[in-house]
């Protein structure tokens, strides 16, 4: 079964203040060691 939003257990959201790029989020998953690592996704609030 495929979850609905991609996300297979309760997702991570880093928030990095940047000298250069600003405010930026950065969001991934924590996974089972030897598993394939899960996407890594960038955005601004």
């Amino acid at each position: 079964n495929v979850p609905k939003y991609g996300w297979e257990v309760h997702p991570v959201v880093l928030e990095i203040e940047h000298e250069e790029f600003g405010h930026v989020q950065l969001k991934t998953e924590i996974h089972e060691l030897n598993s394939p690592t899960p996407n890594t996704i960038y955005s601004t609030p």
